[in-house]
Parts: structure tokens; sequence; C-alpha cells
């Protein structure tokens, strides 16, 4: 009976979806949370530093207005790992450029394209920055100038999680097409980061599972999830979006993902060793 419910669920948000009617759920959702929020939080901490994940594959148009959005946040604490996941494209003297911008922005080359997931993970592995903090920006996306500052505020000193607010836009970053918290940019405190792991090796989908064990940690261990009451990121929609390919077959996947990491009581069983990859450092 269960199993039938959930794949009637999954059919009718992918109905509901071109009709803008999960849009407007998206909204109201986000209305509610800030609604019953205290009053605004602390600045961020100057002791905070945060290292700002981009996976990259093809997106060398892109690649520098996201560069640029970073390098323009009125946090400057920061340091920025673009992890080229063997592009196609050639991409070489934009990757050279971006590394060129500014000290805080470095760039590795993976061997072999292994998806965003694997690419994320190593990027993470390879740097030696004093990070207290990981979150994530796509090559397409460009984040608003107050992110950091932002969900460091939301997020305080302890241990935890700040989702995002994204606008989602069209391939010019105009418009709006949904404004809601979203998964892969989430922010993560350092000491949680390290007792999930890291993302799955999938090729779909994985900051969401991501997301489903450490909602299931935060229950185990007391922890609360924050989410920004600001935009963090705009975030173009286009053709090449994972989240936009094969919708049912990742809703399925994601549902069982759900069903068994809820079902989960071991703090310890929702680390995930993460894969990664060989990679060079990209001058």
């Amino acid at each position: 009976m269960q199993t039938a419910w959930r794949a009637f669920r999954v059919r009718i948000v992918l109905f509901l979806r071109p009709y803008g009617l999960t849009w407007a759920l998206d909204r109201w959702a986000v209305l509610a949370w800030r609604r019953k929020q205290a009053a605004p939080q602390a600045p961020a901490s100057k002791d905070h530093h945060v290292l700002v994940v981009c996976a990259h594959f093809n997106h060398a148009d892109w690649l520098p207005g996201c560069v640029n959005s970073l390098i323009d946040q009125s946090f400057p604490n920061w340091t920025m790992v673009i992890a080229d996941d063997a592009s196609t494209d050639p991409v070489d003297e934009v990757l050279s450029h971006c590394a060129a911008s500014d000290e805080r922005v470095e760039v590795i080359q993976l061997a072999h394209n292994r998806g965003a997931y694997v690419a994320r993970n190593t990027a993470i592995q390879s740097s030696n920055a004093p990070w207290t903090h990981v979150a994530f920006i796509d090559p397409d996306d460009v984040a608003e100038p107050g992110w950091l500052d932002h969900v460091l505020a939301m997020a305080g000193r302890d241990d935890g999680w700040v989702r995002p607010l994204l606008q989602r836009t069209d391939e010019q970053l105009k418009g709006v097409k949904r404004l809601y918290h979203g998964h892969c940019p989430t922010l993560f405190s350092r000491g949680l980061w390290d007792r999930l792991g890291g993302f799955l090796d999938v090729r779909v989908a994985g900051d969401t599972q991501l997301l489903f064990r450490t909602s299931r940690l935060g229950v185990l261990l007391d922890l609360k999830e924050g989410r920004a009451l600001q935009v963090s990121q705009r975030c173009r929609v286009h053709a090449g979006n994972a989240s936009r390919l094969k919708a049912e077959e990742r809703k399925h996947w994601l549902e069982n993902q759900r069903r068994t990491i809820g079902a989960v009581n071991d703090p310890d069983a929702l680390h995930v060793q993460p894969a990664v990859e060989e990679f060079a450092s990209h001058a």
C-alpha cells in the first residue's frame, strides 16, 4: 500500500510541475518559514572560514560569472575550489583565468569524469584551507553578495546546517520561475560534515540524499535545521540541468532512500566513505 502511495505521489508532483502549482507550494512554504522565525541572527563570526565547492563540467561560458559572484561576497573569509570533472569542451583558458582572478580561488582537474558528487568530494579532500564550514555552488549559478554572511549568521556557532533560499531564473538570470529552500548549496558546519562523510557516488540527486541523512542525523543528535531568509543564489534553468533529467526515476529512488534512512537509529550508520578521483592542480 505504501509503495503504491509513493508511486502515486511521484506522478502527482511530476504532473503539477509544468502548470506552476509546485511553484505556488514552494512559495507558500518559504513564507510560512519566514513567519515563524525569531529576530535576525547575530552577524557572522570573523573566525569562520567557508570552503565553497564548485563542480564544473562544460560550463565555461558561465563559470567566470559564478566566480565573480564569490569575489563580490560581503563575507571575505572563503576559499573556492573549482573541481573540473574532466570537461570535454576547451576549458583550460577559462580555468586559468578563474584561478588567476583571486588568490582565494583554487582549480583542480579530475583525471576521469565521475559526476558532480565525486567531484565535490574530491574538492573537499584536496583543500588545505582552514575551513569551519562548507557550501556549494554550481558553475551556471551566481551567488547574491550577502549569501555567506547571511547563512553563517543563521548557523550561529553550533554544529548544524543551513539550507539556502534559491531563486530559479531563465538563462539570462531574469524572471523568477521558483523560489524555494534548496538542497545542493546547503551550508554545513565542519563537525557535521565530518559525521556525514560526503556524497554518495551517484550521478543525480546525491545532494537530496545527503539532506535526508543530515535530517535524520539531526533527529538523532538533536541538531536543528536552519533556512536562509534572504535569497542565496540565482540558478539558471536550462536543458542541461541534471535535476531535469530522468525525473520519475530520480523521484522513485529518493522515495526509497527517504524510507531507508528514516529507519536508521545509529548515527554512525549515516556516515558515507566519500568516493574521490585522482586530480591535478591547475595553475
